[in-house]
């Protein structure tokens, strides 16, 4: 059985934690894309600081199919502190299967 999103970004941020980097999955993340009239409603995101390299080595060596996980968006997210030490926030998301079952619409 494939694990879902969610089982794989969790120890993908566990992993990227454990190796120094920023990391957590947000499951109601809420971009705010500049420059768009739809703005997309809650996701399922991973906040890191880590290079998109890294996350996708280390998606690779911890996903049972990595390709299913891989994000196909992201946006810079502000610290809680702008004097926070360290590289910017990053938000990786995927367009469709990212949205909690709640919050996904029925046709």
């Amino acid at each position: 059985m494939a694990e879902t999103q969610q089982e794989a970004w969790v120890t993908l941020a566990g992993l990227l934690a454990r190796t120094g980097y920023t990391a957590w999955m947000d499951p109601a993340y809420r971009p705010a894309i500049p420059g768009t009239q739809h703005q997309p409603g809650t996701v399922l995101a991973l906040v890191t600081c880590a290079p998109k390299m890294v996350i996708g080595v280390c998606l690779g060596n911890t996903a049972q199919e990595p390709e299913a996980h891989i994000p196909t968006r992201s946006l810079r997210v502000p610290k809680v502190r702008k004097t926070d030490p360290g590289p910017p926030l990053v938000a990786h998301w995927c367009d469709d299967e990212e949205r909690p079952q709640a919050a996904r619409q029925s046709p």
